[in-house]
């Protein structure tokens, strides 16, 4: 199976990271790694799990955390949806090939 490689920050998410002091952002920046990678292996984990391990975040760093950690979340689900059509699509044009049900055009 494909392993997820990346996750996306918006734009939109900029003005609320901006309002933290730069040691909190570079917290936040490694819980958000640590989340998205758990969130590809272990969907059914939290992300409070997460924030268990990074003690060194503020209140107001973890409500971003948090918040951000839903887009991560959703991002992840969808890219998973996808994954599995793609599976299923090789599948069946494998099943196609192999049953001579494939029109072979040359």
């Amino acid at each position: 199976m494909n392993k997820k490689k990346s996750f996306v920050l918006y734009f939109d998410m900029l003005p609320i990271i901006d309002m933290l002091p730069p040691e909190q952002r570079g917290w936040l920046f490694s819980a958000l790694f640590a989340y998205a990678m758990q969130a590809a292996e272990q969907p059914e984990r939290s992300c409070e799990e997460v924030l268990d391990k990074f003690s060194e975040l503020e209140e107001r760093t973890k409500l971003i955390f948090q918040f951000i950690c839903g887009t991560i979340a959703r991002d992840t689900e969808k890219w998973r949806q996808q994954r599995e059509a793609r599976i299923r699509r090789r599948e069946e044009k494998k099943r196609q090939e192999t049953d001579g049900s494939a029109w072979n055009y040359v």
